[in-house]
């Protein structure tokens, strides 16, 4: 995957993909990562917008910035009119005030990952090289829809090494959200 040669550069990289999406270095990037399947990206959808609304009234004073990048299995699962709606719904309720929306679909995804201050996933393999390569601070997002789901999957908590090893924060619960998002900017958990 090539991440290796990254790891010298992360500070370079951050600061190029930071000026390619035109956000000043006192903005907070929040990266999110969509879940793929249509059985779960009603809650994901539902946690992000939540941690959100909760991040941008503790940060009134600092602008956040959304990159929503829907998983490219949508498609097939949901379709290109589902894109479109989520998209929308995102840019209706959060472009504006102390929040912009800001798309990055044709950048690369781990530069866009290392340009932001926070990765908001369910589970993902972005997430994991984020968390391998000493990036942003990766929260998960795995309410009971996804747990749900997992477990159907017969997997068992916790579904990742980076919880096992707490390298990475999760939401269980719509109400947790805000709080983990908040915790995430924490200088204990910058690489």
């Amino acid at each position: 995957d090539g991440l290796l040669p990254l790891l010298p550069e992360k500070e370079t990289i951050r600061k190029q993909t930071r000026e390619q999406l035109g956000v000043a270095n006192s903005e907070i990037i929040i990266l999110w990562w969509s879940h793929g399947t249509m059985e779960v990206m009603a809650e994901d959808t539902l946690m992000l917008m939540v941690g959100l609304r909760k991040l941008l009234q503790v940060n009134q004073d600092r602008k956040v910035v959304l990159v929503p990048r829907l998983h490219p299995k949508l498609k097939q699962t949901a379709g290109e009119d589902y894109i479109l709606a989520v998209n929308e719904l995102l840019w209706s309720n959060f472009d504006r005030g102390n929040c912009r929306v800001v798309g990055a679909d044709k950048m690369d995804t781990v530069r866009l990952s290392l340009g932001a201050d926070v990765i908001v996933t369910t589970l993902s393999i972005e997430g994991y090289k984020m968390v391998m390569l000493g990036g942003p601070p990766v929260v998960h997002l795995i309410g009971p829809q996804q747990t749900g789901w997992y477990e159907n999957l017969g997997e068992m908590y916790p579904y990742a090494p980076d919880l096992v090893t707490e390298q990475s924060l999760v939401a269980w619960k719509l109400g947790d959200i805000g709080r983990v998002l908040e915790e995430a900017q924490q200088p204990e958990h910058r690489a």
